[in-house]
């Protein structure tokens, strides 16, 4: 397969990817979704901002963070911060960027732990799930 830009675009002998190619992708992008594809790109980009700023200021690692600026909401960015096993961290991280937190029983003794709030306009969530078994640890202890 040779490499280049499809058949029937102009090609400049010094650069493969022409000029009218890239306003021909831009335009055909553009045309799908306008509106949506930009605020969604706006969104993400904050959101990925905003995630940059927790985890170079927190002095509570998550295991796992996630980024979304979903498709059919795309002006409500949101960064999701997981704690495996750990409420105490979502607590801290809760602290640190004055988020409110909430436990609520999941399962059969299980139990959730969840900070949430926005920041900068990205609707934040750091979350822990304990098993009905460390849960009775914990309480034993």
């Amino acid at each position: 397969m040779k490499a280049g830009p499809p058949e029937g675009y102009p090609v400049d002998p010094d650069d493969t990817l022409t000029t009218q190619r890239d306003e021909d992708i831009v335009k055909h992008n553009s045309t799908v979704r306008p509106d949506t594809s930009t605020v969604q790109r706006h969104s993400y980009m904050a959101a990925l901002s905003l995630a940059e700023t927790l985890l170079s200021e927190t002095t509570a690692l998550p295991t796992d963070f996630t980024v979304s600026a979903v498709e059919w909401e795309p002006g409500a960015p949101s960064v999701r911060v997981y704690f495996h096993d750990d409420p105490d961290a979502v607590r801290e991280f809760a602290a640190q960027f004055l988020l409110e937190v909430t436990v609520r029983p999941h399962g059969s003794g299980g139990e959730y732990t969840e900070a949430a709030g926005h920041r900068d306009g990205v609707q934040v969530q750091a979350w822990a799930l304990l098993s009905a078994a460390q849960v009775a640890e914990r309480v034993a202890a």
